[in-house]
C-alpha cells in the first residue's frame, strides 16, 4: 500500500496544476516521495492517527481534519516541486 500511496499522493496536483500526463505525474509523485521518504511516512502516520481520532467524534472532526490535510498536501507539493 505504501508504494501505491506514494504514486498517487501528488499525482492529482501534478496533472491539474502542471498539465502532466497521468503516468508521468505518478512517476514524479513516486520520485518526490522517495526523495522525502521519512517525512512522507511521518506525515502519513500522523494523518492516519488524526483521521481515526476524528471518526471517534461521530465524524464531525473530519470536517476540520480533511481540509487541513488537503491544505498541507498542497504546501508539501509546493515545497517539493518548486524549490
Amino acid at each position: 500500500m505504501i508504494p501505491l500511496s506514494m504514486t498517487l499522493w501528488f499525482a492529482p496536483a501534478l496533472v491539474a496544476l502542471e498539465d502532466f500526463s497521468a503516468v508521468t505525474a505518478m512517476k514524479m509523485s513516486f520520485v518526490g516521495c522517495i526523495r522525502n521518504v521519512l517525512p512522507f511516512l511521518l506525515y502519513a502516520a500522523v494523518n492516519v492517527i488524526l483521521l481515526v481520532l476524528s471518526v471517534t467524534s461521530l465524524g464531525l472532526g473530519a470536517l476540520v481534519v480533511i481540509p487541513i490535510m488537503l491544505s498541507s498536501t498542497y504546501v508539501a507539493y509546493r515545497d517539493i516541486y518548486y524549490t
